[in-house]
């Protein structure tokens, strides 16, 4: 029975990355004004991971709406690759531009994919001048309406627990002057763990968006407090 599930974990693994190379390739074939064309190809990418993986997923919103005129910052916990993907299928048909680490954009293929997507900014978490740089870049697109995700963890973690937070992500909401959005991912590091490349099938993902965090009054601890309480609380469930 072990051995089955094994096979069939590779053999999704497998098809997993041939759909995203091919996915990848018909990206770099899209001009940079069909913005629309490349984020309902990323979309699709998304789901057809899911279906690859057998996954069900669910969205559970904790706030009526998110407001149009206000300027906003994702922030979700974080262990798992596949928390991008969910990320962009929770908030579609709203676009979602990451922020995340550079490493990620020197993968072979997936990372001149990304590139080319414009829906991801490249961090350098090793150089504090360049990693302000680029949260300056993620402020000026929130103040122009756009809405940026951001890990508040920095990395993903290797057991599901919630890791210490970051500064960057709530100085962006504060220097934005934006909202934040707390979004909590129950169940994806069973998916796709953290350090791992085979795949769980048939797991089950809930994402958790909301309540909206008001940043006007509060300082970047008691945010970061504020924010951590409200993801730990839903992972605890």
């Amino acid at each position: 029975m072990q051995i089955t599930k094994c096979l069939a974990a590779c053999w999704a693994l497998i098809r997993a990355l041939v759909f995203t190379i091919i996915s990848c390739l018909k990206l770099f074939r899209l001009n940079d004004d069909a913005k629309l064309a490349k984020r309902r190809l990323i979309i699709d990418w998304c789901h057809q991971l899911m279906k690859i993986f057998e996954c069900q997923w669910l969205v559970e919103w904790r706030t009526s709406a998110l407001p149009t005129n206000e300027p906003l910052v994702v922030m979700s916990n974080h262990a798992s690759h596949l928390d991008i993907p969910f990320l962009f299928m929770a908030f579609d048909p709203v676009p979602l531009t990451m922020v995340a680490k550079k490493e990620l954009f020197q993968i072979p293929i997936f990372g001149r994919a990304m590139y080319s997507s414009q829906m991801a900014i490249s961090v350098n978490r090793e150089d504090h001048r360049a990693a302000m740089g680029t949260m300056q870049e993620a402020a000026n697109l929130v103040k122009s309406g756009k809405l940026v995700w951001i890990a508040p963890e920095g990395h993903r973690s290797t057991t599901g627990a919630l890791g210490r937070f970051k500064r960057g992500g709530f100085w962006l909401a504060k220097h934005s002057g934006a909202k934040i959005v707390p979004v909590t991912i129950i169940g994806s590091g069973k998916v796709l763990p953290a350090k791992r490349w085979l795949p769980n099938l048939k797991q089950r993902v809930k994402i958790i968006i909301g309540p909206l965090v008001d940043t006007a009054q509060a300082s970047e601890k008691q945010l970061m407090e504020e924010v951590a309480a409200i993801m730990q609380h839903n992972l605890e469930l």
